[in-house]
């Protein structure tokens, strides 16, 4: 006979069931909402970062509303766009230089 919790009348058996119904109504829900309302580009630009050799990259921006929500990204060489959160070159910094930095040391 499968152990019960005590003052519970259901067993454990069924959480991991439970826990996958949940999910899968969260991120279906979350799609609906796409659907409602998708992404849109409001506005376009570049946005200049100087690096920490002194070159000025120039890097694509753009300003999408989502969910009723304004972010503001900008895109990485390899095609990725990414979020800003408050600072732009912040970002950039942790995103890129940071991970181009990291592979130059592996590669040593």
């Amino acid at each position: 006979m499968p152990r019960r919790l005590r003052g519970s009348g259901m067993s454990l058996k069924y959480a991991p069931f439970i826990i996958l119904a949940l999910g899968a109504a969260v991120v279906g829900y979350g799609q609906w909402m796409r659907q409602q309302d998708p992404p849109r580009v409001l506005s376009t630009g570049v946005f200049s970062f100087k690096d920490k050799l002194g070159t000025v990259l120039i890097f694509p921006k753009r300003v999408v509303a989502v969910a009723g929500f304004e972010t503001t990204e900008v895109q990485l060489p390899g095609g990725t766009w990414i979020d800003c959160r408050k600072d732009c070159a912040e970002a950039i910094k942790t995103e890129h230089t940071e991970f181009f930095e990291q592979q130059m040391l592996k590669g040593r």
